[in-house]
């Protein structure tokens, strides 16, 4: 099945290292961070077919929560680069501000977008709060069981891991990774988390989702932060 995106790849620099996010202060760079420029990345690492489907994680990480990017608008920035782009609304900025609190007590060692702006400024407070690096991973319709295979179930073993996607992205990802089945896929909601744990390698969805944020089907509520205690 393929995943029509690319990732970028945001890791911990190291173990336990935090840093202070300043909603007023750090925004500025946030709200700027990725727009137009996918086609500018320098160097990307892909993953090679591994011969065969996915059955289980072989180093299972710790937990993955999947999140849908927040509330999104358009902008239009034909001007840059002859493209235009969905970045956050203001709504979509106070839900990506409210993660760090979130994810407070959360060990967060990496942390997986899309190479769209919307991905990259939901998780910039996030990796800003947790003190991460930047390294890019990207590969057009990349299979989502290579980018399993490749990164989430071989390179983060015991570890906690953010995937920040799409709708449709995280659900393909859900269902490869058989914590749903074919038929029963998921709606991806905005302001959700959904959290994957194992057991043998084997991935269950913990139920309900994790809400974050109160949301309708596409508009999000101005002042809809909503407490969430993740362990």
């Amino acid at each position: 099945m393929a995943l029509a995106a690319q990732f970028l790849l945001v890791s911990a620099a190291s173990a336990g290292k935090s840093s202070a996010y300043s909603m007023n202060e750090d925004w500025q760079a946030c709200s700027t961070s990725g727009i137009a420029d996918s086609q500018k990345f320098e160097s990307c690492v892909t993953y090679p077919e591994s011969g065969k489907d996915f059955e289980s994680c072989e180093h299972p990480p710790k937990a993955i929560y999947f999140a849908r990017h927040a509330e999104k608008r358009f902008r239009d920035i034909t001007g840059q680069n002859n493209k235009s782009e969905y970045i956050l609304s203001r709504v979509g900025q106070k839900m990506a501000q409210h993660l760090p609190k979130v994810f407070e007590p959360v060990p967060v060692k990496v942390i997986y977008t899309s190479h769209y702006t919307r991905t990259r400024q939901t998780a910039c407070p996030l990796m800003t709060s947790k003190g991460v690096d930047r390294h890019i991973v990207c590969k057009t319709e990349t299979k989502s069981d290579r980018f399993l295979q490749g990164a989430l179930c071989k390179s983060h073993k015991n570890e906690v891991v953010v995937v920040i996607g799409h709708f449709d992205t995280v659900n393909e990802m859900l269902i490869n990774l058989k914590a749903v089945g074919p038929r029963d896929g998921l709606e991806i909601k905005l302001g959700e988390l959904y959290k994957v744990t194992f057991q043998g390698g084997k991935a269950t969805l913990e139920e309900p989702p994790l809400r974050y944020w109160n949301c309708d089907a596409s508009e999000c509520h101005k002042n809809g932060a909503l407490k969430v205690k993740l362990k």
